[in-house]
Parts: C-alpha cells; structure tokens; sequence
C-alpha cells in the first residue's frame, strides 16, 4: 500500500520538477536578467522620453511664437480704416485727436482673436496712450501707467523683432490684476527710406499666463520637474506651475550653452531653441523622479511577472490534476480491491495507457469475484452439509423426550421455575434442530428469542428485561432463521451483562417499500469508537467472515450479516450503532419476501 502511494507522489513530484526546471526557472531568470537591464537603462530611457516631450512643448511654444509674430505683424498690414493704415492715422495732422483715438480703439479691438489676449496697448511717438482690455471691468491705475509711460518713453528699444517680456503682473490696473506675457512690436514709418528708422509708436499685448500654460501645464515628469522658458540673457520667461524658480546662474549657463542637456548634482536639464522670439524651452527633471519612475516601472514588472507566475501554476496545477487524477483513481480503485470490495470499478473516460489499466483492473476484479463468490457459496454448502449430518446423527426424539422427562420430573418436584428453563430450552432445540428450513416466518425467530430470554431472565434475576414491539403486519414477514437470537446474545454478554443494574433489550420492526428493518437495542456499557469502529470492518471484512470463528452462544454478529449478504446480495446486512455509557443499536436490513412464502416449505437456503 505504501508502496503505490509512494509511486503516485513520485509522478506528481517529477511533473513539479520538469515545471519548475522547464517552465518557472527559466522566467524567472529571464525576467531577473531582464530586470537588470531595465534598471541599467532605465535612465537613459526616461532622458529619451524627456526629450521627446521637449519637443513637443518646444513645437506648441513654436507655434504660440509664431502666432504672436503674424498677430503684431498686423501693424502693417491691417488697415485701421478701409484706405487708412494705422501708420497713415498717426503721421495726419489734420486729423481731429478724438477721431485718430476712435479709429486707433478699433484697431486694438481687432487683435482681440489672439489667443490669451488680457489687454492691448498702444504708446505712440508722443507718449499718448491707446488701450483696450479684454477683461472686463479693468480699470486704468492712472498713478502706475503714468509712470509705466515714462519708463517705456526712456528705455524704448527701437528693434524691428518682435519682442518679449517675461512673466509679470499688470499693475498699471487698479482693480485686476492678472500674470501676464508681454509680446511687443515697433510700428516704424516705411513710406519710404529715410523714414524707414522713425518710431510711429509701439504695440504691447499682454497674453495670460494661464493660456500659455494649458499645455505645458500638461507635462507631468514628477514632483520635482518641470518645464521652463528662459531667454538668450537667462532671464526666466516661463516656468511651470508649482514649480521653483532655476538659480541665476544656471539659466546663464543653461542660455550660453544653447540645446543640448546638461546636468548638475540634483537635474538633468534638456534645452531646445525656439524658432523666433529669442526663447529657449527647458525641461529640468529632478534625479529622484527618474528613480521615481524606474520603481514603478520595475513594481510594475514584478506585478506583471508575479501574475505571469500565478497563471502558470494555475495551469499547472490544472494540467497535472487532469493527468494525475486519473492514476488516484486507479490507485484507489486498487487499494480498495485489496480490502476485498470486488465490486470496485475505476471510472476513467480517458483512452490512454491510464484508461487502459483501469479497464484491465475493472475486468481482474469482475473475474476475480466470480472465482471468489463460486469458492464461498461451495464452502457453504459444504458447512450445510456438515450441519446436516451431524443433525442427522442425533436423535431429536430422544432429546425432546428426555428433555419432557426431566421437565416432569421438576414439576413433581414443584420446581416450577426449572421446569420453565427446561421448556425453554427444548423449544430452542426443536426451532433449531426442526424441519421448517432455513427460512422461517418472523413470529417464529422471536418466539425463538423469547424462549432464549426466558433463561436469561431466570439466569440473571429478572436484572435483564426484553421488550418487543412489532407491527402485526410484520409478524408473517419471511426471514432467515436464527438471525435475531445472535445479536441478542451479544447484547446481553457484551452490553449489559458487564452494567451494573437492570438493563433491557428492545426488538423493533419497521418496513418500507421493498425493506424491512430489525432493530435490536439495548441500554447497556456501549462501546468506544475504537471498538466500534473495528466491529464495523469486521462486518465488512470478508477475510474475518471466512475464518469461520463463532461466538459461544451461536452464530456470531459477522457470520449473521454474511448470511443476510449472501442470501440477499450486498445492499443488505448489518450496520451497528452505538454510544459509551448509553447503549448499543444493530440494524439488520432485509428484503421484503412476503410473496416468496414458498421458501418456507422447500428448506432450501
């Protein structure tokens, strides 16, 4: 037994090692040594990532660039006036001022199609001031735009580019206030080549930080990264929202070098040129969101890989069930002909070598019952035979009447209570040694246990009652002769004769539909689980029934329940019951036989 077992485990143990050497080994060296890789050039991965988002931002920085130029270059090209250039409505003396200032208004209204666009300004030659704002309700601090005039009319920068200013807030408002871009234009007197020089005056429009950052704001590297326009002075333009300020002295460093990347201790930063306006887009990524990122990337491939490796040995495990579950049967199909059940068949649907076995072993046990059954069924009759004879050999008569004699004699005597225990006894000769065959009504086998009882009772002092309760309908039920005196004789020798006290033994009946129940019960010591539990394989052992052992008192427990079996067939015979301290219940499971009354005359078992 052991040996199969081990066997089994052994298949299962060489399909675990060719999965773990063939399938799990190698993924998970794979993906260690992938792993490393990754980890190796994790960095360089995200710097190439990074670069690819400075390009993007550069391109939409681009593109804003491009639409402020073509949006101030309108100073030349848009008429104020159907006929009239902006540059014509500043140079016409003769125009009246509140009309120049009307036409001038329309102009700057018209810029309003810029995308952000907070307020438009216009400081001609002569320090007068045009504006319009696109904010409503922006009232002009007049204190601030005096003196932003006075600044302006000072330090006027006569370059025909478009300029820039860097991120400031519009103070020369009173009420609002917003962060602003400041994109400039000079409108210069192109009528011809002398005048080509003379500042007309100068175009301001203030775009809202919160529009160039729609984008930009988008770029997410990490906490600590960002994104950054500077200028070729390193002066800071732009910067992302929530994020520092780059020091001085890397924006001039940063402005000097040009594109490329560098790095310091903590950033990588990588520079691109814008095509106009004299920017430079700046990508600063922090050190630690690079490694940020590697770890989640590399939580992310572990997830992956523990995954990976749970589907396998789902797999596997539902692979080997299939393939192992079909030699478990095999293997307890056999452990349980070895017990002796050859009714046991092995169920296997596959048409391998395993389906194979099984029906190999089904067709070994099928033949092997046979032989068994013929061998049986010969020894018995060979028992009957021997009992036979030796009943032949005694003389019954004989026996009755001396039997009769002694009873007589007792009754003389006034012994009323040994005449009784005579009477009794010779009833139980003469059921047992009687010509009524092996098949008797049920009211004969419990007269038989009531003649039994009546020395037990006299035996033990009235100590052991017994008490019968049997529908009448039952009573002309047929049964195998001598199939309740045994279980009764071991309910009072191994019940409740070692009790102290009285005790009593029940014999019910009860019947279904094509079964009859016997119930003999007691109220005596009982038994452990051990004992039970050993009782009930030897009612089940046929190699415990076929030693011929018997109790003193008669046929014992196991050789009643072979009868029943087979007489019957396996669906019947005895199933035991019971409980330390509060008794014990035998059942004896029995076909119905009551059309089958010729048995009682044939004698034939």
């Amino acid at each position: 037994m052991k040996k199969n077992s081990n066997l089994v485990f052994g298949i299962f143990a060489k399909l675990s090692v060719a999965f773990i050497v063939v399938g799990l080994a190698p993924l998970l060296t794979i993906s260690v040594f992938f792993l490393g890789q990754f980890a190796d050039n994790a960095e360089q991965i995200v710097l190439g990532d990074a670069d690819i988002v400075l390009r993007s931002a550069g391109s939409y920085v681009d593109a804003m660039l491009e639409d402020w130029e073509e949006s101030t270059r309108q100073l030349y090209l848009k008429p104020a006036e159907p006929g009239i250039s902006l540059a014509d409505l500043l140079l016409d003396e003769t125009m009246p001022e509140q009309q120049r200032r009307q036409y001038i208004r329309k102009f700057l209204v018209s810029m309003d199609s810029v995308h952000g666009l907070k307020s438009v300004r216009f400081l001609d030659q002569n320090g007068n001031l045009y504006y319009f704002s696109a904010s409503v309700g922006k009232i002009l601090n007049a204190d601030k735009i005096q003196e932003w005039v006075r600044e302006e009319m000072e330090n006027r920068d006569l370059s025909h580019d478009m300029m820039l200013e860097a991120v400031h807030e519009d103070l020369y408002f009173s009420n609002i206030n917003d962060q602003v871009i400041t994109v400039k234009r000079n409108l210069f007197d192109v009528s011809s080549l002398k005048t080509v020089d003379d500042l007309l005056g100068t175009l301001y429009l203030d775009i809202s930080v919160d529009a160039v950052g729609q984008q930009l704001n988008g770029i997410e590297l990490g906490s600590r990264s960002g994104f950054y326009i500077i200028d070729r002075d390193g002066a800071e333009i732009y910067r992302s929202r929530g994020q520092a300020s780059v020091p001085e002295e890397v924006r001039r460093m940063l402005a000097a070098q040009g594109e490329g990347m560098q790095e310091d201790s903590q950033y990588y930063y990588s520079c691109r040129d814008n095509v106009s306006g004299g920017w430079m887009s700046v990508l600063r990524i922090h050190r630690g969101d690079i490694q940020k990122n590697i770890d989640r990337t590399r939580q992310y491939i572990l997830t992956l890989l523990g995954a990976s490796t749970v589907g396998l040995v789902f797999l596997y495990l539902l692979f080997s069930r299939r393939i192992s579950r079909p030699i478990y049967r095999l293997k307890e199909g056999m452990e349980k002909i070895q017990k002796g059940d050859l009714d046991t068949r092995v169920r296997i649907e596959s048409r391998d070598e395993v389906g194979v076995l099984a029906e190999g072993l089904n067709q070994m046990a099928a033949q092997l019952g046979v032989y068994i059954d013929r061998v049986y069924r010969a020894e018995i009759r060979q028992r009957e035979a021997e009992l036979n004879a030796l009943k032949s050999q005694i003389k019954p008569h004989y026996l009755y009447n001396t039997l009769e004699v002694i009873r007589m004699t007792a009754l003389g005597n006034e012994d009323q209570q040994a005449a009784e225990m005579i009477e009794s006894l010779a009833n139980q000769f003469r059921y047992l040694m009687g010509q009524e065959g092996n098949t008797v009504l049920l009211e004969r086998e419990l007269d038989n246990v009531r003649d039994y009882f009546m020395i037990i009772r006299i035996r033990f002092a009235d100590r052991i009652g017994l008490k019968i309760s049997v529908p009448e309908r039952l009573l002309k039920e047929p049964v195998l002769k001598l199939i309740l005196q045994p279980v009764v004789e071991n309910a009072v020798k191994h019940g409740l004769r070692p009790k102290s006290g009285n005790g009593n033994v029940w014999i019910t009946a009860s019947s279904g539909k094509d079964r009859i129940e016997l119930t003999v019960m007691d109220d005596g010591v009982g038994m452990d689980q051990t004992t039970l539990k050993d009782l009930q394989e030897k009612l089940e052992d046929s190699s415990f029934r076929q030693t011929g052992r018997e109790e003193k008192g008669g046929v014992g427990l196991c050789n009643v329940g072979d009868r029943i079996r087979n007489k019957y067939g396996k669906e019947y015979g005895i199933s035991v019951e019971s409980t330390p301290g509060t008794g014990t219940i035998v059942i004896l499971h029995l076909p119905v036989l009551r059309e089958r009354k010729d048995e009682l005359q044939d004698g034939d078992d």
